[in-house]
């Protein structure tokens, strides 16, 4: 399983924990004492979470830029190429 694929199973199950928790609290059935150390802990693992698919959102995002680059350099030497062979073309005439 790729470390993309954890992260995002990881929030899924925060995020339904989170839903659950918030239930059971709305009903008075928990004690918002007893579930703090617990929400603190699961908070600061979805903030460490976040920084860790910031970073990797960062490095697509650089990677996909430097693809972009690439294919625009493509394309400028297929038309310096034309543009070349055309008048190449036009100087034969």
């Amino acid at each position: 399983m790729s470390d993309g694929t954890k992260l995002l199973l990881t929030f899924l199950g925060g995020a339904i924990a989170g839903a659950a928790g918030l239930a059971a609290l709305n009903r008075n059935k928990l004690d918002f004492g007893q579930v703090k150390p617990w929400v603190t802990d699961m908070m600061s693992k979805g903030m460490v979470m976040k920084d860790a698919m910031m970073s990797r959102v960062e490095c697509m995002k650089e990677d996909l830029e430097d693809m972009a680059a690439e294919a625009r350099d493509q394309v400028d030497q297929a038309r310096m190429q034309k543009n070349l062979s055309n008048a190449e073309a036009e100087g034969d005439k």
